[in-house]
């Protein structure tokens, strides 16, 4: 499986991260050959990396609704989206959250890159 992942990674350019507090899982993407990793996270962060941008969702949105995000290669996410639908970070409850979240996100993906 480490290898599938890998060539997954080798062959992206335009990824997401949902995770930010320590950036392991982008440095992880950087490191394996992503071309460019844009990270979501709810509180205003700003990275030096020259192919790491971070985005809040307000902002994230706000790029989807104007036509001006590009749609990703490749969404990751380690410890995030089954949070959806839980209302702890001011979510409603849906016991289908993490379902609805990952829906969401396959939107915002190539559409050669879905399977």
């Amino acid at each position: 499986m480490r290898e599938e992942i890998l060539w997954i990674v080798e062959n992206v350019y335009f990824s997401l991260s949902l995770l930010w507090q320590k950036p392991w899982l982008e440095s992880l993407l950087l490191a394996h050959g992503a071309g460019e990793v844009t990270s979501l996270e709810y509180h205003e962060i700003s990275s030096e990396h020259p192919r790491v941008n971070a985005v809040t969702p307000w902002r994230l949105a706000e790029q989807y609704l104007s036509g001006a995000l590009e749609p990703f290669d490749l969404v990751a996410s380690f410890s995030s989206i089954e949070h959806s639908g839980l209302g702890r970070y001011g979510d409603q409850l849906n016991p289908w959250g993490d379902l609805i979240a990952m829906a969401r996100w396959e939107k915002k993906l190539h559409t050669t890159n879905v399977q």
